[in-house]
């Protein structure tokens, strides 16, 4: 229902801001994404022509040892050299390409001679590859354990082939796992991407962690179907070895059935994105700033037209009130003083009573009261005198002008004073006015107003106060403002008529004109200040003034 409640409460106007808001947003949100992937496949590109170099290095690589080997039986003859005679050149062979041992066999996989013979390969590994090279490919094999993974290693397999093109034998040349990572990190990769090469066994040829890996559980076959679906591609899976979510980019190699593979952290990924994309972050934001301040000029300005016409239906407003408020008040002494004038006229000969006369010239003295606090309410008779005003001396002055009106209600006047700044202590110390020192509270002002307003205060203060009772006024400073608080025990003010106070023409006396308190407020205006009223009803009210102190 609160739902309900504000939506029905929400103007067109707030919609139409909401809905600028919302498309701001998703404009944002649509840039944002719009670059971020953007940033990321340009990144992704990046890392996998990276790992195509690298690839295409050991491609190089491992088909220049297999064009060395087909060279080394490109003459015929060799075949029909003695296993010694072999032995010594396959032993060139192995010191030039690093191999660690090459073996002749026949095509059914008998030995013939091999280049190190205390290194001795007596049997076919891996007999898939084997058959390969037999019916005259060149191939390369899956991983190969010999005894432990310090003597494990991958077999280039080469055709050897008689006069006739013939394949009559195999040339096998083992290159240690090692080795092949040597070939492998000619391009160095940043921490913490790195590279790693599998078989289509799911059988790590190279990778950094290869001796916590060996031997590799069932768990990375699922590798095999990953990566061997295609000959190159991506993927995002949780690496089985530290269990870190990477993407992997790899790629196949032309002879070997193998996957080089290029594992790199997904939040380092996202990383790189964001740091790829502060430049044009920085030119969205300052974009998104202009538009927002485009935004409040436009705003602040309809808002200013806005304002400066509720400004004038406010002033039209006030003068409606005040004139009618003014007619109202000039009416009813009129009203008195016309049917006395008619009453006069009626009977020429008779003598006007003085009781007639008495109440004519109040009525008259009313209307020039009411236009008199008029005048002063629209403007100040006359331009305000600044001058050193000692408060002290101006509150003593007005309290010995009222002493008899008050007597004459059966009210007591106090004057206290707050002998230092209020905001210091817990508790302000009180002491009466009469020990504090002259010209300690001054400000800088027009004496007659400010005796003007003070008189206006008491006055009202005495007429709230129904039978008997007390009005105490207290001078102090807090920071630097001077404070007078008129206080008394009258009859106080509703909240209601607390909320108009100071408006012109409204009052809660029965014979008040409603100017008195707007013209105090108006003087107090020009001095710089305020007026803050606090009341109770049936208990009293609290009218403070707040001047700025003279420096």
């Amino acid at each position: 229902m609160d739902v309900i409640k504000l939506i029905k409460v929400l103007t067109k106007d707030t919609w139409a801001k909401l809905a600028i808001v919302v498309a701001v947003l998703c404009l944002f949100a649509g840039m944002f994404k719009f670059l971020f992937e953007m940033k990321y496949q340009a990144i992704i590109a990046a890392k996998r022509s990276d790992l195509q170099v690298a690839a295409n290095y050991l491609d190089v690589q491992l088909n220049y040892r297999l064009t060395a080997l087909e060279l080394l039986f490109a003459n015929h003859k060799m075949l029909d050299m003695a296993p010694a005679q072999i032995s010594e050149e396959l032993k060139r062979v192995v010191q030039v390409m690093g191999f660690f041992n090459a073996v002749v066999f026949d095509v059914n996989g008998r030995f013939i001679a091999e280049a190190e013979p205390e290194k001795h390969v007596g049997k076919v590994y891996d007999v898939a590859s084997f058959d390969k090279a037999a019916n005259g490919s060149p191939a390369i094999s899956k991983r190969i354990i010999y005894s432990d993974l310090n003597h494990a290693y991958v077999s280039l397999r080469v055709p050897v082939t008689a006069s006739d093109g013939k394949v009559k034998g195999v040339l096998a040349a083992g290159l240690m796992l090692d080795k092949v990572g040597e070939i492998l990190k000619y391009k160095a990769f940043q921490e913490p991407e790195y590279l790693f090469i599998m078989d289509n066994h799911a059988n790590y040829i190279e990778h950094p962690l290869m001796e916590q890996i060996y031997p590799e559980l069932g768990a990375f076959g699922k590798y095999r179907d990953f990566f061997f679906q295609d000959s190159a591609g991506e993927l995002i899976d949780v690496d089985l070895v530290d269990g870190i979510e990477k993407l992997y980019i790899y790629t196949a190699l032309e002879k070997a059935d193998w996957r080089v593979v290029k594992a790199i952290p997904v939040s380092s990924i996202y990383y790189s994105v964001m740091r790829a994309m502060v430049p044009e972050l920085l030119l969205l934001l300052l974009l998104l700033t202009v538009i927002g301040l485009a935004y409040h000029i436009v705003w602040q300005t309809q808002y200013y037209q806005g304002e400066r016409e509720n400004m004038r239906l406010e002033r039209l407003k006030t003068v409606s009130l005040i004139a009618a408020g003014l007619a109202h008040e000039i009416r009813n002494p009129l009203t008195a003083i016309k049917g006395f004038v008619q009453l006069m006229a009626r009977r020429p000969e008779q003598l006007v009573p003085s009781a007639h006369l008495d109440i004519m010239l109040t009525e008259i003295e009313r209307i020039e009261r009411l236009t008199n606090e008029f005048r002063m309410l629209a403007r100040p008779p006359r331009a305000l005198q600044y001058a050193p005003v000692d408060l002290l001396s101006v509150i003593k002055d007005v309290l010995l002008l009222s002493e008899q009106q008050a007597a004459d209600r059966g009210i007591s006047l106090s004057f206290q004073v707050v002998m230092a700044d209020q905001s210091q202590f817990l508790w302000p110390i009180l002491v009466d006015a009469k020990y504090a020192p002259e010209k300690y509270y001054r400000i800088n002002g027009d004496e007659g107003q400010i005796k003007q307003v003070m008189l206006n205060l008491l006055r009202n203060a005495m007429e709230a106060i129904v039978d008997k009772g007390c009005i105490q006024i207290t001078l102090g400073k807090s920071g630097d403002h001077v404070i007078i608080a008129v206080k008394d025990n009258g009859s106080g003010i509703c909240r209601e008529a607390l909320a108009q106070i100071g408006t012109p023409f409204f009052t809660t006396k029965v014979t008040g004109t409603g100017l008195g308190l707007s013209v105090c407020y108006s003087i107090i205006q020009q001095h710089g200040g305020k007026i803050e009223i606090n009341s109770v009803v049936d208990q009293g009210t609290i009218v403070s003034i707040l001047l700025p102190e003279m420096k």
